[in-house]
C-alpha cells in the first residue's frame, strides 16, 4: 500500500527529541541559565548532553536549595570544580558558617573568569572575614559584586588602615549589605571602580560618613539601618556625593538614613547640577539636603532644582501647607510619591504633576482633604493611584469618589484609581537602586 500524504511512519512527534539537535552553543546557553542541580541533571538526558556540562559556564547556587547541610554544600561545590572544565559566569554563596574555603575555590580555573559574585554570610555576633583572594582572583572580569553579612578585608587588623588594593575595571553594579567596612577601605573600593553604574548601601557597620567621587555612576541606593541594633557612631550619618555628573538616581531607603546629604558636581572652577531625575525618600529625618546649589534644612529652601522628575516623600500624614511652600523647589516634576510613615517628616515636593501615587491612604478627614486639593488643582494630572493598605469594597471607594470629588476634577483626563498597597522593602532596594532599564523605579 502507498504511504498517502501527511502519514508517518518514523518516530512520533512526541518522542522526537528536537531540543537535542540544536548546536553545542545553544545548549550550552539553556545550561548557564539553569540553577546548580538542573544544570548538572541534564548530564542525565542523553550522550549528546553528558559532555555539554563539563564546558558549559555555569550559573553556580551554594545555597541550602543545594543542599540544607553546609558541609554537604561544601563537598558538592568541590566536586563540581574539580569536575568542570568550563569557566563559571554566577556564583551565589549563600549561608555561610565560615568561609576558611573560599582561599581554595577562588584558586579554581572555573573561577578566573567569574562576572557575577554574591556572597552573604550568615548572621553571626561577629560578621566572618572575607578573604582577599575571593575578590583579588576575580576582580578583573567582574561586572556585578553582592556582599552580605561579611568583613571587608583589610591590610592590617587595624580598622582605619588602608585598604587592600582593589581594582574592578569591569563592575557596573556593587550592592554591601550589613558589611563592616571602613571608611577607608569604602572609599579605596569605590576608586577602583572606573565602570561602576549603580551602588547599593545597606545597614553597613563602621561608615559613619561616605563620600563618593565616581564619573560613571548613575545610581545610588542608601540605608543606614533596617533596625536599631548597629550603635549611632557606627552607621552612615553623612553622604556626599562629589563629582558625579551621571548621577540619574538617589534613593535613601527607610527606616533610617543618613541625616545629611550633599550632592555637588564641580567642573573647572564652578559647581555644576548633576543630571538628577529620581529623589527619595525625603523626610524629616534628614537635617540638611543640598542638591547643587540648593540647600534645604527644617527652616530653609531656595534655588529650584529642573532635572528631578520623580519625588519619593515620607509623610506621617497629609500636610497640604508644607507642601505648597515648597512646590517650588521641583518645578519639572513629573510623579510624585507620598509615602505615609509613623514619624514627622518634611512634607513632599512637586509641581506640574501628571502623575501622584498615595500609599497608605485610608479615608479620614486629613486624607481626603490632601488628596481633595490636588484632585481640584492638578491641571494636567493624568494618573491618581491611591494604594490603601487593606482591602476595601466597591461601595468604599464609590464613597470616597464623591467625598474626593471627583466629578470636579481640574484635569478631565485624569484616571483616579484605588489599588491595594502592601509594604515590600528588601526585594525593593536592590531593583530600585541597579535596574537602570526603568525611568521610574518606584513603580513597581
Amino acid at each position: 500500500m502507498e504511504q498517502e500524504e501527511g502519514d508517518d511512519f518514523g518516530e512520533d512527534d512526541d518522542d522526537v527529541d528536537l531540543i537535542s539537535d540544536l548546536p553545542d552553543d545553544a545548549l550550552a546557553t539553556v545550561i548557564t541559565k539553569l540553577d546548580t542541580k538542573s544544570g548538572a541533571r541534564t548530564q542525565l538526558l542523553s550522550r549528546r548532553w553528558r559532555p555539554l556540562w563539563r564546558s558549559s559556564p555555569l550559573n553556580l547556587q551554594v545555597d541550602r536549595h543545594l543542599a540544607p547541610q553546609e558541609s554537604k554544600r561544601v563537598k558538592i561545590f568541590d566536586e563540581i570544580l574539580s569536575a568542570h572544565t568550563g569557566p563559571c559566569r554566577r556564583l551565589r554563596l549563600h549561608d555561610a558558617n565560615n568561609l576558611r574555603r573560599s582561599g581554595t575555590w577562588f584558586r579554581s580555573i572555573a573561577l578566573h573568569q567569574l562576572q557575577e559574585l554574591d556572597i552573604c554570610c550568615k548572621m553571626l555576633n561577629r560578621p566572618l572575614l572575607l578573604p582577599p583572594s575571593a575578590l583579588l582572583r576575580c576582580s578583573p572580569t567582574l561586572t556585578v559584586l553582592s556582599l552580605g553579612n561579611c568583613k571587608f578585608p583589610c591590610s592590617s587588623s587595624d580598622e582605619n588602615a588602608a585598604v587592600l588594593h582593589f581594582f574592578f575595571p569591569k563592575l557596573k553594579q556593587l550592592t554591601l549589605h550589613g558589611v563592616a567596612i571602613s571608611e577607608n577601605a569604602f572609599h579605596g573600593v569605590i576608586a577602583g571602580c572606573p565602570a561602576l553604574e549603580s551602588l547599593l548601601i545597606l545597614d553597613c557597620i563602621g561608615l559613619r560618613r561616605v563620600s563618593i567621587r565616581s564619573r560613571s555612576l548613575r545610581s545610588i541606593g542608601v540605608r543606614a539601618s533596617f533596625c536599631t541594633v548597629i550603635p549611632e557612631d557606627m552607621m552612615i550619618r553623612e553622604l556626599v556625593v562629589v563629582d558625579a555628573p551621571c548621577l540619574q538616581r538617589l534613593l535613601t531607603f527607610p527606616p533610617h538614613g543618613p541625616t545629611s546629604i550633599k550632592v555637588v558636581t564641580s567642573c573647572g572652577g564652578g559647581a555644576l547640577l548633576p543630571k538628577l531625575e529620581v529623589l527619595g525618600y525625603v523626610s524629616n529625618t534628614i537635617a540638611r539636603f543640598e542638591i547643587g546649589s540648593m540647600e534645604m534644612t527644617p527652616a530653609v529652601l531656595n534655588a529650584p532644582v529642573c532635572t528631578v522628575r520623580v519625588l519619593v516623600v515620607m509623610s506621617t500624614g497629609p500636610n497640604l501647607g508644607a507642601i505648597l511652600n515648597l512646590l517650588n523647589c521641583f518645578p519639572c516634576l513629573e510623579t510624585l510619591y507620598v509615602m505615609k510613615t509613623g514619624r514627622p517628616t518634611i512634607p513632599c515636593l512637586g509641581h506640574y504633576l501628571t502623575k501622584i501615587v498615595i500609599r497608605g491612604y485610608q479615608g479620614s478627614r486629613a486624607h481626603t482633604g490632601f488628596t481633595r486639593f490636588f484632585v481640584a488643582n492638578a491641571s494636567v494630572l493624568r494618573v491618581m493611584n491611591i494604594a490603601v493598605p487593606r482591602k476595601v469594597t466597591d461601595k468604599w471607594m464609590a464613597n470616597q469618589r464623591k467625598v474626593l470629588r471627583t466629578d470636579c476634577k481640574a484635569s478631565a483626563d485624569a484616571e483616579i484609581r484605588f489599588t491595594y498597597y502592601y509594604l515590600r522593602t528588601e526585594m525593593d532596594c536592590a531593583k530600585r537602586t541597579h535596574d537602570l532599564s526603568v525611568t521610574d523605579p518606584f513603580d513597581l
